[in-house]
């Protein structure tokens, strides 16, 4: 079985996809995300269109696989990489796999699908599913438990999954700390599970791998992880009750749009989300900045990776 090497616990981030005013990737903004990515939030493992945060749905199947290819090549291994092949079709799923193995990314990912014709899938379905790609991979398979998007599996659901080839990790976005306390308890010894920001202090706590979510999600992940192997268990808490207020207090207007203003209002510009979903009213933006201000100059100067003067946001 394919297995996934890294440094844990660790870090799994998606930088989000900037878009420019005609739908088009902006590359300049990708680049400037990037090395604060990797220079301050220092993941453990990348995401290349491995999340809905990242709206590569809103790509082209050609514009999708040449921007896994120009951002593989930008990451240039300084950190393993996973590559998102979700698609409703399994059939274009295996072309993904195929530019992932030619690109020796570190694993792929896979969200675990809802049936596209409506209503819940059988168990067997989703089986197929993932065995169809999961079985023709040389690389190890994230299985991506993310209710909404994707179906909604129990724990043994989920175990049952995790026993197909090549099945190293399960990515799980559930935010039900019953299911996670479950699955973490119950899960093969070799399987990382990787959660989301509001699990992620009990998660280290409990022996997870760590903990997914996009920036600058990540730059406050960076700090709790950071407290966590330093032993500083109350600083931790602290940064994870942070981690509760957002993007929680606005999650009615979306992950990824959160995250975008939360990096503008950082001065990092990832422009804004696929239109026409996800815009922030200004009463909302005003809070989500108080927010930020709120948390000190120390904080932000860790989160942003520079001074606040320079962030803007002093």
């Amino acid at each position: 079985m394919a297995k996934l090497k890294l440094t844990l616990p660790g870090l799994y981030i998606s930088p989000l996809t900037c878009f420019d005013e005609e739908g088009k990737i902006d590359k300049f903004k990708v680049k400037r995300q990037l090395k604060y990515v990797m220079d301050v939030c220092r993941p453990s493992l990348l995401g290349i269109c491995a999340v809905e945060a990242q709206e590569y749905q809103f790509l082209a199947d050609d514009e999708r696989e040449n921007y896994i290819r120009w951002l593989a090549k930008l990451v240039d291994k300084r950190c393993p990489t996973v590559v998102g092949v979700s698609h409703p079709s399994y059939r274009q799923s295996l072309r993904l796999l195929r530019v992932a193995e030619e690109l020796d990314a570190s694993a792929i990912q896979i969200l675990i699908p809802r049936r596209v014709s409506g209503g819940k899938p059988r168990l067997v379905e989703i089986r197929e599913y993932v065995e169809a790609i999961a079985t023709s991979s040389s690389l190890p398979v994230v299985l991506y438990h993310h209710p909404g998007p994707g179906a909604e599996l129990s724990v043994d659901g989920l175990l049952a999954l995790a026993k197909l080839p090549n099945v190293a990790a399960i990515k799980e976005s559930s935010r039900d700390m019953r299911h996670i306390g479950l699955l973490l308890n119950r899960v093969p010894r070799g399987i990382h599970v990787w959660l989301g920001m509001e699990a992620m202090l009990t998660g280290l706590q409990l022996g997870a791998a760590g903990s997914a979510m996009p920036p600058p999600g990540s730059g406050l992940a960076r700090l709790l992880l950071d407290a966590f192997n330093d032993g500083d268990f109350r600083r931790a808490a602290e940064v994870q009750r942070i981690m509760n207020t957002i993007p929680a207090q606005w999650f009615e207007y979306g992950l990824t749009a959160v995250m975008k203003a939360s990096m503008s209002i950082l001065d990092i510009d990832c422009g804004i989300p696929y239109p026409p979903f996800g815009t922030i009213p200004d009463d909302a933006r005003r809070a989500l900045e108080t927010f930020w201000r709120s948390l000190g100059r120390e904080v932000l100067e860790r989160v942003s990776g520079r001074t606040s003067e320079k962030a803007g946001i002093a």
